[in-house]
């Protein structure tokens, strides 16, 4: 399907590239640098008026921390995929309320691996921290313990359970999440 601006297959790839780049806080250009593309082949990219080969998505999916399928190299993603991709999206564009919709469309055990879990509850972890909902952000880093203990040691989930620990709001067992990650 062709319409102004590429189709919307290539939107979305797009939008997903730029959410995932600005995550990592990357320039176009470093991007760029790791796939063979210039600094504007990827703004082009992003506005979804360009279609990378594969090999340049794989570079780009290793560059951006991203699985590979992610940008439609290799297999199919599920529904349940796609709308968990989306979770971060949305996080990572700064309208976390919209990933909501998604977030409550899934269940955890549709999604295929324990990484592809682990990530849902992170993705939401983040996604509620920025809506200030304390309560769901434990709940979500909890769920990622629980499916994948080694995640919630990872920098970016221990600085989410350090501002739940010294925030305003007690939320009973974030003491003992705190002192599980080594923050306590």
């Amino acid at each position: 399907m062709q319409s102004k601006g590429g189709t919307v297959h290539q939107r979305q790839l797009g939008t997903v590239i730029r959410a995932a780049r600005c995550a990592q806080r990357m320039t176009q250009a470093q991007l760029g640098r790791a796939c063979g593309y210039s600094a504007a082949a990827i703004s082009r990219v992003e506005a979804g008026l360009l279609r990378p080969a594969p090999e340049p998505l794989v570079l780009m999916a290793r560059a951006l921390d991203l699985p590979v399928d992610t940008l439609g190299v290799g297999r199919r993603a599920t529904l349940a995929q796609v709308e968990l991709y989306w979770i971060g999206v949305h996080t990572a564009l700064g309208t976390p309320d919209e990933g909501v919709p998604y977030a409550a469309r899934i269940a955890p055990g549709q999604l295929p691996t324990a990484e592809r879990r682990a990530r849902f509850g992170t993705d939401c972890a983040r996604m509620w921290h920025q809506l200030g909902d304390q309560r769901r952000t434990f709940g979500a880093l909890r769920f990622t313990e629980q499916v994948a203990p080694e995640e919630v040691r990872r920098p970016a989930l221990r600085a989410l359970t350090a501002d739940l620990l010294y925030a305003s709001v007690t939320v009973p067992g974030v003491r003992e999440l705190a002192t599980r990650t080594g923050i306590s």
